[in-house]
């Protein structure tokens, strides 16, 4: 199911251990273990494409002009490799990048504690944007608290803070223990409400009646989301992980930076047309 999901082929270790020559693809940690570079971008990419758009959203309902403050996803204590901190930062370049011409609410993008450039771009250094209201988004690499009060010419801006926060657990993680500052989930958990607003057992909101979903038009309402894609007079794109669907009478047309195998391809038509009942072309220009 996962490989699918990653349109990652499924061999065994011998069958793989022919491709592990590629070293932009893998990365050798041991004899016997390898990293998967491309597997990895396209996880954090789930998750840095949600934080991008919802920030943009709420920035843009309140008027506002975001600073963003990005802590690192699996690169304390989970980390597998020190290599990851480049490939976390590469691949968020490549997400504000692909993003950049919805994020006109984005004006500072600061990644916390993680010692690496952004891609191409170093500290204080501007992702130049056509028609973003500041000319682009600047990015800033520094040891900044999360809940520091913004400054100068950053005083009024939104904040938004991502956290690190395991799945299969409460909100804060160790926080329900009483280790209050054993990681950043605790520590997170103890200095803000997420341990009560994102919990499902205290609050009520906290359900499939609120579900959102992260779009290249911003972030809808799962009945509004599906709502525009099943009807055929509307042409629409949706940008989930790596690829777009465009949708329009002609069926729904997808168009991916990724690899996908025929198993992938056959899973995707599946999946759209028991859920929407519409025909699924895979667009010429793609790589997959």
């Amino acid at each position: 199911l996962f490989l699918n999901f990653y349109g990652e082929p499924c061999l065994s270790y011998d069958e793989l251990s022919n491709q592990l020559d590629d070293t932009k693809k893998y990365k050798k940690l041991s004899s016997d273990k390898y990293f998967n570079n491309y597997a990895y971008e396209k996880r954090l990419s789930l998750s840095f494409d949600t934080l991008l758009v919802e920030a943009n959203q709420r920035a843009k309902e309140v008027n506002k002009m975001a600073f963003v403050h990005v802590v690192g996803i699996g690169l304390g204590v989970w980390r597998a490799s020190r290599h990851q901190d480049a490939v976390f930062m590469k691949s968020f370049s490549q997400r504000i990048r692909f993003l950049s011409s919805t994020l006109t609410n984005i004006a500072n993008i600061c990644f916390s504690y993680i010692n690496h450039p952004c891609g191409k771009y170093a500290d204080k250094q501007r992702v130049d944007i056509p028609n973003h209201p500041l000319g682009g988004i600047k990015i800033h690499i520094e040891n900044r608290n999360p809940h520091d009060r913004l400054a100068g010419e950053d005083a009024g801006k939104l904040l938004v803070v991502s956290y690190a926060w395991d799945g299969n657990a409460l909100p804060g993680n160790e926080f329900w223990l009483g280790q209050l500052a054993a990681s950043g989930d605790p520590a997170a958990a103890a200095s803000t409400q997420i341990a009560e607003l994102h919990n499902a057992h205290i609050n009520p909101n906290v359900s499939a009646a609120n579900l959102r979903i992260a779009t290249l038009n911003g972030v809808e309402t799962f009945h509004d989301y599906i709502r525009r894609a099943a009807s055929p007079d509307v042409l629409c794109i949706v940008h989930v992980n790596s690829a777009s669907f465009h949708l329009n009478k002609g069926g729904l047309f997808f168009e991916t930076h990724a690899l996908l195998t025929a198993e992938a391809r056959a899973l995707i038509r599946s999946v759209m047309n028991q859920w929407l009942a519409i025909k699924v072309n895979f667009l010429v220009g793609s790589t997959g």
